[in-house]
């Protein structure tokens, strides 16, 4: 939560603050009207009048499942971009804005290390991401493919049909799944797989 609505909470007389306590239920006949919370310092559970509730999720990543598999901060969060470990990658290149600390592992919105902790930027991040795995497949059909024939001297048809451009259609759903299965052997068709693999993590 932001430090502004912080002191904005604690300066409201009207406004009670429970640390440590769950909400563990809510009941109510057409709409709310209370909610059961546990006091998990005390383990007690209690009933509170309450017509609105408001849940103000991600300020814990719950990333608990991805121990030791992306590098995170001590409060659980991925990071990403130029808060990775370099050690962790290739000497070829340093992670994308929301690649993790595995190649081809994005993370982006709450759980990512410092993250904005706001919808609208989530969102924003996303379509980053994408950007990020479309330029992660590019580079790992580029490595696989190497100086192999043009889709043009192959007889398919390309944006790029003088020869073989890595940014141009051939290499995005429908085209390029044509030009791997012409251009590539079928015995490679497993290292193609391996090299042109992304995750997202939200």
């Amino acid at each position: 939560m932001s430090d502004y609505l912080v002191n904005q909470i604690k300066a409201t007389p009207n406004i009670e603050v429970r640390v440590s306590t769950d909400i563990i239920g809510g009941d109510g006949k057409d709409r709310l009207e209370r909610i059961t919370v546990r006091d998990k310092a005390r383990n007690v559970v209690d009933n509170v009048p309450t017509e609105l509730l408001f849940a103000l999720i991600g300020a814990t990543p719950q990333t608990d499942w991805l121990d030791g598999m992306v590098q995170r901060d001590a409060k659980g969060f991925i990071r990403t971009g130029h808060d990775v470990d370099l050690d962790a990658f290739p000497p070829s290149r340093g992670p994308m804005s929301f690649e993790t600390s595995v190649p081809g592992v994005f993370a982006v919105g709450d759980v990512r290390f410092g993250s904005t902790k706001r919808v609208a930027t989530a969102v924003g991040e996303s379509a980053g991401a994408v950007q990020n795995i479309h330029q992660y497949i590019e580079d790992g059909l580029r490595a696989v493919m190497g100086k192999r024939q043009s889709p043009a001297a192959l007889g398919i048809e390309c944006q790029s049909a003088s020869k073989f451009d890595p940014r141009s259609a051939c290499n995005f759903d429908p085209l390029w799944r044509r030009v791997l299965a012409v251009a590539i052997a079928p015995s490679e068709l497993v290292g193609v797989a391996e090299t042109a693999r992304a995750r997202v993590v939200v």
